[in-house]
């Protein structure tokens, strides 16, 4: 019985191949790690995040042909649009502060901005801040509904 001839050279794998490989895999793994162990939202995230429940808020008044509220509850630091009571929270760190032209905020310390059909809002400001990342403000402009996020000054 003959036994199988080995080619020198094609044998496997080299020590340089599997170090290589191994790094990689490391790298990888490395990377995964740090994007499912992600950092607290920044205030600009925050903001965005209340910026798209307004408009949400205002797309649903439109659509359904009935009023449609956001709700900011300070207290319990979340963002709620009409029975959905928390769909944002914001980060016990930041401050938060809410300006609201027709419902101002409540002795429960929940704001509202309302929405219409027609597009317009009772308009409202909140603002969104950490001690070093500066403050976010989302406006929303009560006779056309427009929603705004910018930098605080």
């Amino acid at each position: 019985m003959k036994s199988p001839k080995r080619l020198s050279g094609e044998a496997g794998y080299s020590l340089l191949e599997m170090i290589i490989v191994l790094t990689l895999m490391a790298l990888v793994g490395a990377v995964l790690t740090m994007t499912l162990h992600r950092r607290e939202a920044s205030p600009r995230d925050v903001a965005r995040q209340v910026a798209g429940a307004a408009r949400t808020a205002a797309a649903r008044a439109i659509a359904t042909g009935r009023s449609s509220v956001l709700h900011v509850d300070l207290a319990g630091r979340s963002i709620g649009i009409d029975q959905d009571p928390a769909i944002a929270r914001i980060p016990a760190s930041y401050s938060v502060f809410m300006t609201a032209a027709e419902h101002p905020v409540n002795a429960k310390g929940t704001g509202t901005i309302e929405f219409f059909p027609d597009g317009s809002s009772t308009g409202g400001e909140v603002t969104v801040g950490a001690p070093n990342s500066g403050q976010f403000v989302v406006r929303v402009f009560w006779l056309t509904g427009e929603i705004s996020t910018r930098r605080a000054p």
